[in-house]
This record gives structure tokens, C-alpha cells and sequence, in this order.
């Protein structure tokens, strides 16, 4: 009983709070990155080496099994496998991430190999992630049928103008209300239809404050990549340039892509995990 109550008195707590969103959400992510760097570090060099298949099985077809002259059918069907496997391997760390980002939040312990464990799931996951996909398409799409008018002249260019502002103030709200869906299927096991209506409730009355924190996110990020810019990305291009020229050119890619596999990807995750327990935690207290 003692148990419970705590567990009552923490989602009313929660429940009550307008401002739980953004900060102690970025707050949350920070700590927990800053407290397991040497897990993250790892575990993000294990992703990498996972993004970089498809590109070593195009090199390896393109190199040792096909020819010159090889007709297009056979090529393109190489570059549908490098896309199939893309894919697959893409949805499956999507699922482990998720999955380690909520037992960092439940406070268990988190693995390696969690982030393999959401195979079973795959399905559920890419078809709610291409329902997600077209809705927030759809709006983009009547724009651009807009803009198919648009050349006929200045009326028809300010309607196609306004059109986009639309198109993109809809996508923007779609993808605040349903953006938890994959949470819900790793969580709940929820199929895509469930877990795209779950977030739509759980998000509900808090949209200004999801809103809040994706600029927050967005500008805290273009912050660290302008400082990393300035202090890493621009010393390390002149050091390189000393040795090579054409190493040069590499250093702001490097750069900035470690910044964004090794902090930005965890962070975001970590802080979305946040969102969505609390999230869940409010809706289970409505209920009660």
C-alpha cells in the first residue's frame, strides 16, 4: 500500500505540473548521458558500425561481384537490397534506442544487446511509422497540388504561399500529437493503429509544451554544433590541411556527424523517454 501511494502521489505530482516538459526533460537526458558516457559512447560506435552495413555490402557487390557492363536490372537490384537492409536495420536500432531510453528511465539496467531485442516488433513498428509517415506527407502534397496552379500568376503564387505556411503549421501538428507511437509499441506492445492513438491522447492539452521543447532541442543542438564549429571543427581543419588538403574538406563532416551520433541522437531519446513516462504517468493518474 506505501508503495502505491508514493506511485499515486508521483503521476498526480506530474499530472498537476504545466512546465514538466522541456526542462526537466533536456535536464534528464543531460544527467543521464553525462552519468553513462562510457555506455553511450560504446553503444552509439555499435550503431555506426550498424548505419555502415548497407554501404559495405554496396562496396563489397560493386567491387567483387559486379562486372562492367553489368545490365541495370542487376544493379538495381543491389541498390534494392542496400535500401532493404537499410531499412531493417534502421527500424531495429530505432526500437533497441527506445527501449534502452525507457529503462534508463525506469532506472534498470540497460544492455547492449537491448538493442537487438525489438526484432519482434519490427513490423508494427514500420507499418505505424508509415502511417506517421503519410500523414504528415499528406498536407505537403495538397500544398504542392496547390502550386501546380501557382505559374498562372501573383494571385495564384500567394495562395500557393499560404498553402505551405498551412501544409507545414498541420505537419508540425501532427507530428507533436502522434510522435510517441514507437514508445507505445516498445512499452505496450501496442499494433500502429493503438500505439498512433495513444499518443494522440497522451499528448493531448500539452502541445504548446511539446512545442517548446523541440525549439528548445533544435536550438540548444545548433548552439553545440556552432561551438563545436568554432573551438574543434575549424582548429582541426587547419591542422589537417597542414598534412593533406584533401583531408581538410573532412573535418567538418567528422565532426559534426560525432556530435550528432554521440550526443544529439542519445539526448533526444533519452529526453523523448522522459516526455513519454511522464506523459503516460499523467494519463494513468486521469484515470485512476
Amino acid at each position: 500500500m506505501l508503495i502505491r501511494f508514493k506511485y499515486l502521489k508521483m503521476i498526480y505530482f506530474y499530472m498537476d505540473r504545466d512546465d514538466f516538459i522541456s526542462i526537466d526533460a533536456i535536464r534528464f537526458g543531460l544527467d543521464t548521458l553525462g552519468k553513462n558516457l562510457l555506455f553511450f559512447i560504446v553503444l552509439m560506435i555499435i550503431v555506426a558500425i550498424l548505419y555502415n552495413i548497407p554501404n559495405l555490402i554496396e562496396a563489397y557487390f560493386s567491387i567483387f561481384q559486379i562486372p562492367d557492363g553489368t545490365s541495370f536490372m542487376e544493379t538495381g537490384l543491389t541498390s534494392l537490397l542496400t535500401i532493404f537492409v537499410s531499412i531493417i536495420i534502421y527500424l531495429i536500432v530505432e526500437l533497441g534506442l527506445l527501449r534502452i531510453a525507457l529503462k534508463f528511465k525506469d532506472i534498470k539496467k540497460a544492455e547492449f544487446k537491448d538493442l537487438f531485442r525489438g526484432y519482434s516488433l519490427l513490423i508494427k513498428y514500420l507499418l505505424a511509422t508509415l502511417i506517421f509517415g503519410l500523414m504528415i506527407s499528406v498536407p505537403f502534397l495538397l500544398a504542392i497540388a496547390v502550386g501546380t496552379i501557382a505559374d498562372r500568376g501573383t494571385f495564384y503564387m500567394i495562395i500557393y504561399i499560404i498553402a505551405l505556411i498551412i501544409a507545414l503549421v498541420a505537419a508540425a501538428f501532427l507530428h507533436l500529437k502522434y510522435q510517441f507511437y514507437g514508445y507505445f509499441i516498445v512499452d505496450r506492445r501496442c499494433g500502429p493503429l493503438e500505439a498512433l492513438q495513444h499518443s494522440g491522447k497522451a499528448t493531448k492539452g500539452v502541445l504548446k509544451n511539446l512545442l517548446i521543447f523541440w525549439l528548445e532541442m533544435i536550438l540548444g543542438i545548433a548552439f553545440a554544433l556552432f561551438t563545436v564549429s568554432i573551438f574543434i571543427e575549424i582548429p582541426v581543419g587547419l591542422i589537417l590541411q597542414f598534412i593533406s588538403e584533401d583531408l581538410a574538406p573532412l573535418a567538418g563532416g567528422l565532426v559534426n556527424s560525432a556530435i550528432r551520433l554521440f550526443i544529439i541522437l542519445p539526448l533526444t531519446k533519452l529526453a523523448t523517454a522522459d516526455i513519454y513516462r511522464r506523459l503516460e504517468w499523467r494519463s494513468q493518474a486521469a484515470t485512476l
